[in-house]
């Protein structure tokens, strides 16, 4: 029987470091980076840099539509839509999310970047 004998090389903690700096570098750099929030209604689109600190209020089709920011993170405070469900559907904070408020007729988005995205659907 021969014992097969496995050695530590340098090359193999070179290739184990490589690879838990990638897994660090992509974890913690997908972070907060640059975003903007996005206010789209049948008036016109917004843009907000974030982080920012501030409460916004729209006109929407059926009433007063009041978002606030905090930092990185959008609230929904107060919408006269008949369910609410836009604002139940709690904080928005990653690139790409969206919240959509059919009955207002108003769309929050944060785009990454200098991305613009476009929601992937909308349902009625």
């Amino acid at each position: 029987m021969s014992s097969l004998r496995s050695r530590f090389t340098f090359g193999d903690g070179a290739v184990i470091a490589l690879a838990l700096a990638l897994i660090l570098a992509l974890f913690t750099s997908g972070g907060q980076g640059r975003r903007r929030l996005e206010i789209r209604t049948p008036d016109g689109r917004w843009q907000y840099a974030l982080p920012a600190d501030r409460v916004l209020t729209f006109a929407g089709s059926a009433g007063p539509f009041i978002a606030a920011i905090n930092a990185y993170t959008i609230t929904i405070t107060e919408t006269h839509c008949p369910d609410g469900s836009c604002a139940r559907m709690g904080p928005l904070s990653r690139p790409g999310g969206s919240i959509i408020c059919i009955p207002q007729k108003i769309e929050l988005v944060i785009l990454a970047q200098d991305a613009d995205m476009e929601a992937d659907s909308v349902c009625y």
